[in-house]
């Protein structure tokens, strides 16, 4: 069904056969392509490199799920069904539609180990988008669920001070790296009875308004051993010179 859908909206391109093609030079609006277990994803822009997989696992990259699309909007609870999907990239954009029934489907996501929610820039936006921008924002921080095996959350663009409900260790419990880059998030600190986060590696950059002491930080993140901390100007940890702790030439 999703594949019929992004077919009409012409989401990719297609070869000589008749099948979808994995780097889609035409088309513009680029958004799944589904492969055989065998090969690996090349996305388009907002893609990176793809990880080594075993042969016997399927890898799903979807972009811009949220960002509405103006014949056939992608849904998140459609794309619930897909069993496989062990990675997910969401992309909040100006022209965000988002809906609290579609931000709770994320927990039904049982396979998903991967996840990257990059929410668009208000500084670079038109008053409309501005206002687009700042409801989806609200909506995603009020609304958003996590899946329940998810091992790595990268966030981008973070748009709220203040720690959303979904971004708590309780919420997360198998969850080994977190990346946070860029944003307004001021701390990390958990609610009050909340269990130690179990992330091993953390990586901080460009939260300028982030404050949190290195004792707080350990005792959050006892099992972590690795750090990255890069234009966090506030954050006084023991990292070396290119921002890294553990620190190895001591």
């Amino acid at each position: 069904m999703v594949v019929s859908v992004a077919r009409k909206a012409e989401f990719f391109d297609f070869d000589n056969a008749g099948k979808p093609m994995n780097v889609c030079p035409k088309s513009r609006r680029a958004c799944l392509v589904v492969l055989p277990t065998d090969q690996r994803i090349q996305g388009t822009a907002s893609s990176s490199k793809q990880e080594e997989r075993p042969p016997h696992e399927q890898v799903i990259t979807l972009f811009n799920v949220i960002q509405q699309v103006k014949i056939y909007p992608c849904q998140l609870k459609e794309l619930a069904e897909l069993q496989k999907l062990r990675k997910l990239n969401i992309n909040v954009g100006n022209d965000a539609v988002v809906a609290e029934e579609d931000l709770s489907q994320l927990q039904r996501f049982k396979t998903l180990r991967v996840l990257t929610i990059r929410w668009g820039g208000v500084v670079h936006s038109t008053p409309k988008e501005s206002s687009s921008l700042k409801r989806a924002a609200t909506m995603t921080m009020d609304y958003l669920s996590m899946p329940p095996n998810l091992e790595k959350l990268d966030l981008q663009c973070f748009p709220h001070e203040v720690s959303p409900k979904w971004l708590r260790s309780s919420n997360l419990k198998n969850l080994k790296r977190l990346y946070i880059k860029g944003g307004k998030l001021g701390s990390l600190k958990n609610e009050a009875g909340d269990e130690a986060w179990n992330v091993k590696i953390l990586r901080l950059k460009f939260l300028i308004d982030m404050v949190m002491n290195w004792s707080d930080m350990l005792s959050k993140f006892p099992h972590m051993v690795y750090l990255e901390k890069i234009k966090c100007d506030k954050l006084e940890f023991p990292c070396d010179k290119n921002g890294v702790w553990p620190d190895e030439t001591r």
